[in-house]
């Protein structure tokens, strides 16, 4: 009898060890806060290199960056339960920036932005599910804002890379 208890007892045990990890809840609302348009502290700022200004049109080259969109700058948590990652890209002279997003395969929820630093001109969500490759609008001047929108509990799950800028 004392064996049957005690068989009974590490089956318990062992039967709670096996139960899967809490979660994250996923956001109180369906759609995030109005991208680029949220005070944010601490944001990343890559400068590319400087557009020449010879008379045409003042775009910068196409400027390899090749950086995951995981990775891309630091990830702010939001207590609505969305999180969000922006970085800020400058080329000096440009009139304009747009970037190639390249193998998207983001889940359900996240959304990809490209906006001017005051948040008027807002271009997204861009959002892909099957690896494809996509270059966003264009923003007027010589910086724009990579916003990266996603729901906390999918964050880890978003694959794709920030290619290039132009």
């Amino acid at each position: 009898m004392s064996l049957q208890r005690f068989v009974i007892a590490a089956t318990l045990l062992l039967s709670a060890c096996a139960s899967p990890p809490p979660t994250t809840k996923p956001p109180a609302t369906a759609y995030p806060p109005e991208a680029c348009r949220q005070v944010m502290k601490n944001i990343e700022h890559l400068k590319l290199s400087r557009t020449k200004e010879d008379g045409g049109d003042q775009l910068s080259k196409v400027i390899r960056v090749g950086r995951s969109l995981i990775k891309l700058s630091d990830w702010l948590d939001r207590a609505d339960g969305w999180s969000v990652s922006t970085l800020m890209m400058t080329s000096q002279g440009a009139q304009s920036l747009s970037v190639q997003l390249s193998e998207l395969d983001l889940p359900r929820g996240v959304q990809v932005w490209l906006c001017s630093t005051d948040g008027r001109v807002r271009h997204g969500p861009y959002r892909s599910d099957d690896g494809a490759s996509v270059w966003t609008l264009g923003v007027p001047g010589d910086t724009a804002m990579l916003q990266i929108w996603s729901p906390s509990n999918a964050r880890l799950a978003i694959k794709g890379q920030l290619e290039s800028v132009q």
